[in-house]
């Protein structure tokens, strides 16, 4: 064996209890950090670089047993105990330093302010109270919670990606996961994906008897997360994001895994070890923030110009203003309506008092009508057989005496045909009115 099979081979065993599963994602985040430990060794009160020890892997897991012994020492205890136990020239810069990689070695977890992360590790507070102060447990589901794990279809990966834009990040820090920041461009969405670490744990913990509920305090005497906490991280990655038996999110998750730096034991589920078998699995760690992407899933707020406007004219608040206007359009077009419609009918009187005439086409008033048929032979208009070189009428009266050209005349704006009654006997018509 390589001297670097032999680190990793010491660290597997002695925080994470096993040396089968593959955890290159996991010292790839470790040999990081040991390559930045010259950052933290410069501090003008100490001692110059040159006279200072640097830190080793077995100055790591000193720190690691220190506070699997006492998690109840402050920071600056542990700083101090490390110093007496080391017996070498560190500075407190190195000493601290070597505490924080001993808690992201046993727990990923990050103890310093990084990013956006805002959890930082006190010299004053005690190790177990910043862990539960990084992963807050709730004393019991909420409606919310019940209703996000309901609609589990919604937050599928592939669903979050294409109809949310949202961009899923991977995060070395266990406290980030789930962690949902819509600002920016894209939202973006932080996710814990070092799935062989967390079953790891899952693991030792069942070998270890341990109790579905036992808290964080009883844990991190052996140097582990609460099996609630890892069961939860993983049911949110395995079967709520990337469900196995989801195509689209497993090609998502493929390309993490490729191009993200996703561990590539995030595409290989166990199953959840004690809580296999549970009628209903339960968020009490990550609750709120599963409710929180739920919510956004529901309520996406808007992303451009546009998106704001329509989401301020459909909101609550703006109904009011909405019902207004919509009844202040109405009148004002049935005010609009009720003027045609008397519009219209003015242009008919004035059609039926004063009909207007042409040369070619003579027409005559209905007063002029009731005249003429004043003046034409009563008993001609009345007698059951007229004369056939007079005109008979149906609707109207005749206007001149030449039989062979029908008139027309406008009564109340309607044209009305004359033809004589020498073609409507010729045309055996018995049936007229004189």
């Amino acid at each position: 064996m390589s001297r670097s099979t032999d680190y990793q081979t010491q660290i597997a065993t002695e925080l994470l209890g096993t040396t089968t599963r593959p955890l290159d994602s996991y010292f790839k985040v470790y040999d990081g950090l040991i390559a930045r430990s010259d950052v933290h060794v410069l501090q003008v009160e100490e001692p110059g670089p040159e006279n200072l020890t640097p830190i080793s892997h077995d100055d790591i897991l000193a720190g690691t047993q220190i506070l699997r012994k006492n998690p109840e020492l402050t920071l600056a205890q542990a700083i101090q105990r490390l110093r007496t136990r080391l017996n070498r020239t560190h500075s407190a810069q190195q000493l601290k330093f070597a505490i924080f990689v001993a808690v992201r070695a046993m727990l990923m977890l990050d103890c310093a302010v990084s990013g956006r992360h805002w959890e930082s590790w006190q010299l004053n507070e005690r190790f177990v109270d910043f862990v539960s102060k990084c992963f807050p447990k709730a004393l019991g589901v909420s409606s919310q919670i019940v209703e996000a794990m309901d609609d589990q279809k919604s937050m599928k990966a592939w669903k979050l990606k294409a109809r949310f834009g949202i961009s899923f990040k991977g995060t070395d820090n266990l406290a980030r996961h789930l962690l949902l920041d819509p600002q920016g461009p894209k939202p973006t969405l932080y996710l814990f994906h070092h799935t062989a670490f967390l079953k790891a744990h899952l693991d030792r913990l069942q070998e270890e008897n341990f109790r579905k509920e036992d808290d964080v305090s009883t844990c991190l005497r052996i140097g582990c997360l609460p099996p609630r906490l890892v069961a939860e991280t993983l049911h949110s990655l395995q079967t709520i994001l990337f469900h196995f038996d989801d195509r689209r999110s497993s090609s998502v998750l493929e390309r993490l895994i490729s191009k993200g730096g996703f561990d590539e034991d995030c595409a290989q589920p166990e199953g959840y070890k004690m809580f296999n078998g549970a009628d209903k699995f339960e968020y009490l760690y990550w609750g709120e923030r599963l409710v929180a992407l739920h919510k956004f899933v529901q309520d996406r707020p808007p992303r451009n110009k546009f998106e704001r406007w329509i989401k301020w004219q459909t909101s609550d608040s703006n109904a009011f203003t909405v019902a207004l206007a919509a009844l202040l359009i109405s009148i004002i077009v049935g005010i609009l309506t009720l003027g045609l419609a008397g519009f219209q009918a003015w242009i008919a009187w004035k059609a039926w008092k004063e009909p207007v005439s042409n040369g070619n086409d003579p027409t005559i008033s209905l007063q002029e009508l009731i005249e003429w048929i004043r003046q034409q032979d009563d008993t001609s208009l009345v007698s059951e057989r007229c004369n056939p070189a007079s005109y008979m009428f149906f609707g109207s009266p005749p206007l001149q005496q030449h039989p062979s050209r029908p008139r027309r005349i406008a009564m109340r704006g309607a044209q009305l045909t004359l033809t004589p009654f020498s073609e409507v006997f010729s045309q055996g018509n018995d049936d007229y009115i004189c």
